[in-house]
């Protein structure tokens, strides 16, 4: 039902659809998570403990997972700005090809025989060309 909710005004306010089924998910994991800590609390298991300890635990990996969240964040600025779309011939980071996709953690490149992976901070601190069509 959130999940139904977010798509409709994702699509009232015109995000892009990238954008819509990030913040689906987004909101989908969310609601999963306070069901389960909401669940537990419940069930008179003691949630301070859990709360805190996913806190820290929530430390311990943002620094882990620094690069994959440089990636993600780079990835949500990539879908809002839109520097280039799907189907844009682009050059950056010496890879140069056709967009077919963007996510969250990679933009990828069709090249003449090849599919490039770039990583999404690589182009958010590169310099991009986007060629005309």
């Amino acid at each position: 039902m959130l999940q139904a909710l977010v798509v409709k005004i994702g699509t009232a306010r015109r995000f892009h659809a990238e954008v819509v089924t990030i913040l689906r998910q987004l909101v989908k994991g969310a609601a999963l998570a306070f069901g389960v800590v909401t669940a537990l609390g419940t069930s008179g298991f003691n949630v301070s403990a859990l709360v805190a300890g996913l806190g820290l635990s929530g430390f311990v990996l943002g620094f882990a997972l620094k690069d994959v969240l440089a990636n993600v964040v780079a990835g949500a600025l990539i879908l809002s700005y839109r520097p280039f779309r799907t189907d844009d011939h682009v050059s950056v980071a010496g890879f140069e090809g056709l967009v077919t996709e963007i996510d969250m953690r990679y933009t990828t490149l069709q090249a003449d025989d090849r599919r490039i992976l770039v990583p999404n901070s690589t182009i958010m601190t590169s310099p991009v060309s986007v060629f005309k069509k």
